[in-house]
């Protein structure tokens, strides 16, 4: 079994859905059937000459040193530049830049603010006069393609909240920027109502989805009767004293996602709560909750020296135990083996 797009064969990635098996490692991406063939995506050629740069000043001997260095490193691991403003941190990344392009790779110039995308990509075009610069923030969204594309680093992530982030003025906020989220969805009654119409009229049988194979269902909605959001839910029946309640569990979030399934939309929400449960387990099995000194450099390290220990237990956890024991925590692992 292997994914088409990604490549991945690990077989805890991979999970049968409705339509059938899909790799889940790269789903944020939008699912794919793994009997699916994928159609090639069409971008820009890179330019023969688009690696050619020429700066108007020479680089110091330190600054060349540590340019040649990311060349050199870059294909075998990710480089840090710890560096203070204005040192040239531009410039030293600049042959790497060129290192790529010269291969036909496309480079990502991600940086946090708007103004700096915009003001950084006239810089870039300049000295990279023969390749296609081209600048993707808010407002600049039409052309997305190119050889070298600086972007804003919120327009690479996606934002999770629970029902706490769920307001009005944040979506529009989010949805502004260009930032696709997925918040916990209030309004329990209507929204509970609107996905009960959203099942009977795709003829839908709640009582024969249970909470491990849940029904996964999507409407529009018009929150506080402003503009319709997309709601994705999924509902499952329960049993109680032997019978099946009345009434289904739905569970539901607002995205702005049109393109993810609300399979996979609800599946990336909930990843949200795993990274809460390695913090928690951090903090209660390996106290990654306390400080023991004043000194702060003293407290950093008792800290790392927790979280390097959780990761241990957690490599150990996937490559040697097998089975239910891969998700028990460090201090149930210690009363069941001490």
């Amino acid at each position: 079994m292997q994914c088409p797009r990604c490549l991945n064969t690990d077989p805890s990635y991979f999970y049968h859905g409705s339509k059938g098996w899909y790799c889940r490692r790269c789903v944020s991406f939008g699912r794919v059937m793994l009997e699916e063939e994928l159609e090639p995506v069409s971008l820009e050629e890179i330019r023969d000459d688009g690696q050619e740069y020429t700066l108007k000043y020479p680089l110091t001997p330190a600054q060349i040193k540590v340019s040649h260095e990311c060349a050199e490193r870059i294909e075998d691991t990710d480089i840090l530049l710890k560096c203070v403003c204005g040192s040239g941190k531009t410039e030293m990344v600049l042959e790497t830049i060129a290192l790529m392009l010269g291969k036909h790779k496309k480079v990502c110039f991600a940086i946090a603010r708007r103004q700096v995308v915009l003001e950084l990509a006239e810089r870039l075009s300049g000295i990279f006069s023969h390749a296609h610069v081209v600048p993707v923030c808010h407002g600049y969204t039409t052309v997305t393609d190119g050889d070298l594309i600086v972007c804003t680093t919120h327009g690479t992530i996606r934002f999770r909240g629970d029902s706490a982030f769920y307001n009005m003025e944040l979506m529009k906020f989010l949805e502004d920027e260009k930032i696709t989220y997925y918040i916990r969805a209030k309004g329990f009654e209507s929204l509970h109502s609107e996905a009960m119409d959203d099942m009977i009229s795709r003829g839908i049988d709640w009582k024969n989805y249970t909470p491990f194979h849940p029904y996964h269902g999507e409407f529009l909605y018009a929150i506080k009767g402003k503009q319709p959001r997309r709601i994705l839910y999924k509902a499952y029946s329960v049993m109680k004293d032997g019978q099946i309640s009345f009434f289904p569990v739905i569970y539901a979030i607002v995205t702005n996602d049109m393109d993810i399934s609300p399979e996979e939309g609800m599946h990336f929400y909930e990843l949200r709560g795993a990274s809460e449960n390695f913090t928690k387990e951090l903090k209660n099995d390996f106290d990654g909750g306390h400080v023991s000194h004043k000194d702060f450099w003293k407290n950093e390290m008792d800290f790392l020296i927790s979280a390097y220990a959780y990761n241990v237990f957690h490599l150990f956890q996937n490559m040697i135990l097998e089975g239910k024991d891969r998700m028990i925590t460090m201090n149930t692992f210690r009363l069941i083996f001490q």
